[in-house]
């Protein structure tokens, strides 16, 4: 009898040691994979090398100052010549009054109609810049004042910021007007309900009827932009 107990529990701890051998080892973590690192992106250019940039493009950049002068011409400034940077918005040809100091922006409330829609803007010089945005572009760009050189700078530096200024250095005008008709409503098509906006064929054709002159222009040094070089 005890031999047959002491063969029993030698069995059951055989047995046992049988379990414990064949219990599976316990599984080892996968090895974490590194997070991924976003690629970083271009440090925003420091806006006093953006100003000098926009600058030297306005003396040297033929297809800018073309442009500018397209975005005149859509705004309906054109050809008030010099004077346009002193126009209002809305201002009846026959009887304008102009500003008489570019001290600042006039940031006056004016009214306008296009057939049953009447509005109201605080549009102002070469190419009818809201007070809002101007004061913005002023902060930023540290603008003293409201006269033609800064008037041209503050354009350029909404082409820059939406993106277009690539395209207008390329000569992708479909292009920059597509990005733009957010900025200038009269860029098509109309972007905003009830503001007319210039055919594209028209703005095109400005565009390359003029692009040569500037051109010649610029590679002759005298332009208009290069007594500010």
């Amino acid at each position: 009898m005890k031999k047959s107990l002491f063969c029993l529990v030698g069995l059951c701890c055989i047995g046992f040691a049988e379990v414990k051998c064949v219990r599976k080892a316990p599984r080892t973590p996968a090895p974490r994979r590194p997070p991924q690192q976003r690629p970083r992106q271009a440090a925003p250019e420091k806006l006093s090398a953006l100003r000098d940039r926009l600058l030297r493009l306005l003396i040297e950049s033929a297809e800018l100052q073309t442009f500018l002068a397209m975005i005149s011409f859509a705004e309906g400034t054109y050809k008030n010549g010099v004077a346009s940077y002193s126009s209002f918005f809305w201002t009846p040809r026959h009887k304008a009054p102009y500003m008489t100091s570019f001290a600042q922006h006039p940031c006056e409330v004016r009214k306008g109609r296009a057939g049953n829609h009447e509005f109201r803007s605080t549009a102002a010089g070469r190419y009818m810049i809201l007070c809002r945005i101007w004061e913005q572009i002023a902060r930023k760009m540290r603008l003293t004042d409201f006269g033609p050189l800064n008037q041209d700078l503050a354009a350029t530096y909404l082409i820059y910021e939406h993106g277009a200024l690539g395209d207008v250095l390329n000569l992708r005008i479909r292009e920059a007007i597509k990005k733009l008709r957010p900025v200038w409503a009269s860029f098509p098509p109309p972007y905003y309900q009830g503001q007319r906006a210039k055919p594209l064929s028209m703005l095109l054709q400005f565009f390359y009827e003029h692009y040569p002159s500037y051109r010649e222009g610029v590679q002759n040094n005298k332009s208009t932009y290069a007594q500010w070089g």
